[in-house]
């Protein structure tokens, strides 16, 4: 895939789906870019740097395209992607409004919430129940906990998956009780609320 007309050809795997909402669709991995030498990095809770691209690079992309291994392709012509990013990160700061985040802190964070205990132990092979397993319970679990400034979890909201109900439930049950982390730090150094993003699998071990 690549970012014309000036950004660099990325490998990356996709295939074409059909959503009943919407119709035709493309799916795939997800895709970075490399950094430029104007584009400052920082920390992440979930990668060990990111970086924000620059909007003039953004305004310089004008269309999107994809091929596979025997050359067969498309493009889409998008026209400049500037408007198109920042409304994404509007949509981005509304949807983190709705979770009751303080967004004038988190633009100035300086450090989010990082895992103080092993997180392979929140949820473990052992704490699938036999339960679970007898009536073919499994599959996997996107959630995000609300973390306080004492880095403890206060709840567990589910944001996809293809879980049952009571296997989400179980999972958000341990997840709040053993998960603990240190907290989101403001720009000034001081403790604030925030979130913590991750997944978590179940699967009938054969």
């Amino acid at each position: 895939m690549k970012f014309g007309p000036d950004e660099a050809l990325q490998d990356r795997s996709f295939f074409l789906s059909t959503f009943p909402e919407i119709g035709a669709a493309v799916t795939g991995t997800m895709t970075s870019a490399p950094r430029g030498e104007k584009e400052t990095e920082r920390e992440s809770d979930d990668n060990p740097m990111v970086y924000r691209i620059s909007s003039e690079r953004e305004d310089a992309i004008q269309w999107f395209g994809m091929r596979t291994e025997d050359s067969s392709g498309f493009r889409f012509e998008t026209g400049s992607m500037g408007k198109i990013m920042e409304a994404m990160r509007e949509c981005t700061l509304d949807l983190m409004s709705g979770w009751g985040i303080d967004l004038e802190r988190h633009k100035s964070m300086t450090r989010r919430p990082k895992p103080a205990n092993d997180a392979s132990d929140w949820v473990t092979v052992s704490d699938y129940r036999s339960s679970l397993i007898s009536r073919g319970d499994q599959g996997i679990i996107r959630f995000r906990l609300s973390i306080d400034t004492d880095g403890r979890p206060t709840q567990c909201h589910i944001q996809g998956g293809d879980a049952s109900e009571a296997l989400e439930d179980y999972a958000c049950g341990l997840l709040v009780r053993r998960a603990r982390f240190e907290p989101a730090l403001d720009k000034n150094g001081e403790a604030m609320e925030s979130f913590y993003r991750g997944s978590v699998r179940f699967t009938i071990p054969r």
